[in-house]
């Protein structure tokens, strides 16, 4: 049921507008716990702090466009509707479904090249990227078993 989706959209969204905020928080946080310290080594500290900051900001909008798109379609029956036969459209569900395999094949291989190169940069890179690809192997992995029960 598509209302049923908005709706859940809207909740989801709400619980990104939350942890915005926490990254916000954690962002303030990050400058005046660790003040003593960043004044005597500031290398990297202000892109923390902005990373946070900006990760916060962008969860807070996009959760907000999302939740006031989500509560006009609930609102309007003929903006549901035309976009209940959009998302719900074969061609597009197709589309989406390639691209995401196309992205995850991309990912796998520059993950493998970024492993190749990581050897001769640093050995702590190079162990968080086999971490990643490890992780991201795993996913497939369990993803590819659920789906083969669930189909």
């Amino acid at each position: 049921d598509y209302t049923k989706r908005c709706k859940l959209r809207i909740v989801a969204g709400a619980g990104l507008i939350i942890l915005g905020v926490i990254a916000l928080v954690t962002a303030s946080m990050y400058g005046t716990m660790l003040s003593a310290y960043i004044s005597e080594n500031p290398d990297g500290s202000d892109f923390v702090q902005g990373f946070y900051t900006g990760i916060g900001g962008g969860l807070i909008v996009a959760a907000a466009i999302t939740i006031i798109r989500n509560y006009q379609y609930l609102k309007n029956p003929e903006k549901r509707k035309v976009r209940e036969l959009y998302e719900n459209d074969e061609r597009n569900r197709l589309i989406g479904t390639k691209c995401w395999a196309y992205a995850g094949y991309a990912l796998f291989l520059a993950l493998y090249v970024g492993i190749l190169v990581a050897g001769f940069i640093n050995v702590l890179i190079l162990k968080v990227l086999l971490g990643v690809l490890a992780v991201y192997g795993i996913f497939l992995l369990l993803f590819r078993i659920l789906l083969q029960k669930a189909m």
